[in-house]
């Protein structure tokens, strides 16, 4: 029993053995003109799923793991339609028919995304 114990805890040590590495799924993300946008996960205040005016589409993605590298990639899938926010740092992005807030590290630490803070987008 003494030699068995060394060789399994060189075999955890060493390989693991058979033990899965973890993957963590980030945040949803988008990147724009090269600006990485994290979710809020707030709704744009006033926003009916009939506003549907955009600005770019999301063309490509990566795996929910990952944060995008490259313009018009998320990491939540294709096909939403984007436009510029009310803040500077902010971009709105409209998913399964709602516009949802995504903004920078630096805007999610300065701005408040309440309707009487952020705004109020009339249809």
């Amino acid at each position: 029993m003494k030699k068995r114990i060394p060789l399994l805890l060189a075999c955890l040590l060493l390989t693991g053995c058979g033990a899965e590495t973890e993957s963590y799924d980030q945040p949803p993300q988008v990147m724009v003109d090269d600006t990485l946008y994290i979710t809020t996960g707030h709704p744009v205040p006033g926003q009916s799923s009939a506003d549907t005016e955009v600005e770019g589409t999301i063309t490509s993605e990566v795996d929910s793991s990952k944060s995008p590298t490259e313009d018009d990639q998320s990491n939540f899938g294709i096909g939403y339609g984007y436009r510029t926010g009310l803040h500077e740092g902010t971009l709105e992005v409209l998913i399964d028919g709602d516009w949802v807030i995504f903004a920078t590290d630096d805007a999610k630490k300065s701005l408040d995304f309440t309707v009487e803070s952020y705004g109020y987008r009339p249809d």
